[in-house]
Order: C-alpha cells, then structure tokens, then sequence
C-alpha cells in the first residue's frame, strides 16, 4: 500500500513540475489545428495517417505517464477520441494538436 501511495504521490509531483515549465513538444503535434480539420476533410494522405499516428502515440505516452492514477484510454473507442480532437480543432483553429490532445486527456478524467 505504502509503495502505491508513493509511486501516485512522486506521479503527482512529476506532473505538477511539468505544468509549471513549458514542455518542448516534436512532431505532427506542433501543426495547427487548422491543419488537423483540413487534413481530415479530405482523402487520407500521409499527412492525415501521420498525424493520426502521432495523436495515437501522444495520448498514449500521456495515458501511460498517468496511468498510476488512472487509465483514461481504457475501453475508449478511436474514431471517439479522433472525433473529439475533430471537434476541438474545428472550435479552436489557431491551437495546435498537442493542444486538443492535451484537452481531450483532461476531459477523459471526467468521464465515467
């Protein structure tokens, strides 16, 4: 019990730091939402498979940094969650994807 207390506790510590600093991200993620939703409009390309793939890797290495806690990704069906990133970036163009991955994680906290 002691130890699953600590591990949750040194997670908690960990994640408040990074809040406080700004976190260097690579990738598809840096792109614009904007190009997320036109990237999605269309045929599958390279860039709308990469940038799914990225999306698919973020929120799991998010969910695995999380997952003493909780696993938020458990039973959750993809074309959901890509739906939700759809959504977001429609609503918010000029975010960038880490920006809506990051909000679809916060929201996923909240439900059951």
């Amino acid at each position: 019990r002691m130890k699953r207390f600590l591990a949750a506790l040194l997670a908690l510590a960990v994640l408040y730091s990074a809040s406080a600093y700004s976190i260097s991200v690579r990738g598809h993620g840096v792109q614009s939402c904007a190009k997320w939703t036109n990237d999605r409009k269309g045929e599958l390309t390279v860039d709308t498979v990469a940038n799914i793939a990225w999306v698919t890797g973020y929120l799991s290495g998010l969910n695995y940094s999380d997952a003493v806690l909780t696993d938020v990704l458990k039973d959750q069906n993809s074309k959901v969650l890509y739906s939700w990133i759809d959504n977001y970036c429609a609503q918010n163009p000029r975010k960038r994807i880490h920006h809506a991955c990051n909000a679809l994680i916060n929201e996923l906290d909240k439900w059951p």
